[in-house]
């Protein structure tokens, strides 16, 4: 029988290869002599603990990895430009020795990407309560990968900490760094800053989320465009200074605000992503090339046991106060302690002529706020209302705290500049309809006019569709 398997050119054969496990994949040296060096060319080497360690043999994963680095520091004339990934989901396969020497390998073997992912669950009969336990705290100690383009930890095991290298060592091929899930070690949060702002000239792209042990950041870099910091914990200080920044999102790093400090100096930002407290301490440089502001709520699971935040949009609004597009996110959650009508506190500067409106209804009604909000709307020429995450019918009751006093359905305000509206996921409830024939009805100057229905929605009434076009003729999608 013909091996036409093996007639295939290298670089078919090799995506077919790719298809395999890894375990599978080196398995097949064993065919051939040309086989044998296949494997090698491999764009991404991604070793899973669960798919090799033969049903909780430790031993067995720790000599794949050893295994395949081994050959590589053997059979390589030069380094790798291959993605190296490590995924481990059990305790038992974790040996603080053997991933520092694993990643210390990896550094000098590999320059595509490194990713560590240690996510352990924690067995279901276990008892122990982790912050009882004696058993110590260990460092994970990265390497300086000097011609890695990007690396991405997770550490989420409750006794992993992250160790920064404070030796001597440039990151000089690195442009995208991801940190997610994990702990700093004593000190190591500190040294953050100096290895972003002084060690890794080409880094374009810094995302840190879910992480403690960082309670300063300071940043200082010509290289930098992209920064997202979510749910830093314990974050006191951000001080960023990047000529290149165009992309910013800071989401629930700032939950207790009290004597926080924030500078931001980022002259050509694009977009800003905002939902968490601002600190009272506040420096935003000139933003001229602002295209897109969001601004959202912080959500309840962001908030301390016994501690209630809310998002500052006023504070915000005014230290962000030019941008082509302004976007709030307005959840409507009146039975959560402190939140009160959040749109009828939200005043506009008036240089804001775009507005994304997306309101989360939760089955309240939002038509009084929505009303007071659009008072303080001087000089909006485009709004877009975005209509998400309801929860069964829009309105919860005829006596929602949220549509008191009703009467706003009979006042009138003057959108005079307001040319373009469009709504999205309208579901043509009563209430939904009240609330777009109000603004409608106060918009003389209207151009264009469009709603896209809810795809839960397979016809609007005719009664919505009359009432919409005695103002202005609409276009549905």
């Amino acid at each position: 029988m013909d091996d036409r398997l093996s007639a295939l050119p290298d670089d078919l054969l090799l995506q077919i290869l790719m298809l395999l496990p890894l375990i599978q994949l080196v398995q097949t040296t064993v065919l051939s002599r040309r086989w044998s060096r296949l494997w090698m060319e491999a764009q991404i080497l991604h070793v899973i603990d669960k798919e090799v360690d033969g049903g909780g043999d430790p031993d067995r994963f720790e000599g794949v990895v050893d295994g395949i680095l081994s050959v590589y520091a053997s059979r390589l004339g030069g380094r790798a430009g291959c993605n190296f990934q490590i995924s481990i989901s059990k305790e038992d396969n974790i040996d603080i020795d053997r991933l520092n020497s694993w990643a210390r390998q990896a550094a000098e073997l590999f320059g595509g990407n490194f990713i560590l992912s240690v996510e352990t669950v924690k067995p279901a009969d276990s008892e122990e309560d982790e912050s009882d336990s004696d058993e110590e705290l260990e460092n994970f100690e990265l390497p300086c990968f000097e011609f890695a383009k990007k690396i991405t930890l997770t550490l989420s095991d409750r006794l992993l900490c992250l160790a920064l290298p404070t030796s001597a060592g440039v990151f000089a091929s690195l442009t995208h760094l991801v940190l997610m899930k994990l702990r700093f070690a004593d000190g190591a949060g500190a040294a953050l800053s100096e290895i972003v702002s002084s060690r890794c000239p080409c880094l374009l792209s810094l995302v840190v989320q879910y992480v403690q042990g960082v309670t300063a950041l300071t940043l200082r870099t010509a290289s930098l465009t992209h920064l997202n910091l979510s749910y830093v914990q314990g974050l006191r200080l951000l001080d960023v200074v990047a000529l290149k920044l165009i992309g910013m999102t800071v989401q629930c790093c700032f939950v207790d605000s009290n004597g926080a400090e924030l500078r931001i100096s980022a002259p050509l930002l694009l977009r800003v992503e905002w939902a968490d407290c601002c600190p009272e301490s506040t420096q935003v440089g000139p933003t001229y090339h602002l295209k897109t502001l969001v601004v959202g709520e912080i959500p309840p699971l962001a908030w301390g046991e016994g501690f209630i935040a809310h998002s500052n949009f006023d504070m915000i609004l005014r230290h962000f106060r030019r941008t082509h597009v302004l976007e709030l996110h307005v959840p409507i959650r009146p039975e959560l302690q402190g939140h009160g009508r959040l749109m009828e506190h939200i005043v506009l500067p008036e240089q804001y002529t775009d507005l994304d409106l997306v309101v989360e209804p939760s089955r309240h009604m939002f038509g009084m706020s929505m009303f007071q909000l659009l008072k303080r709307c001087i000089g909006i020429r485009m709004l877009h209302l975005k209509l998400s995450k309801r929860k069964g019918d829009t309105a919860c009751s005829s006596s929602c705290i949220w549509d008191n006093p009703p009467g706003w359905k009979n006042q009138e305000i003057r959108l005079n500049t307001l040319h373009e509206i469009l709504v999205s996921d309208f579901n043509d409830k009563s209430h939904e309809v009240d609330v777009v024939s109000f603004i409608l009805k106060c918009a003389p100057s209207l151009q264009h006019v469009g709603i896209k229905v809810g795809h839960h929605v397979s016809r609007l009434s005719q009664d919505t569709i009359l009432q919409f076009n005695k103002y202005h003729p609409v276009k549905f999608f």
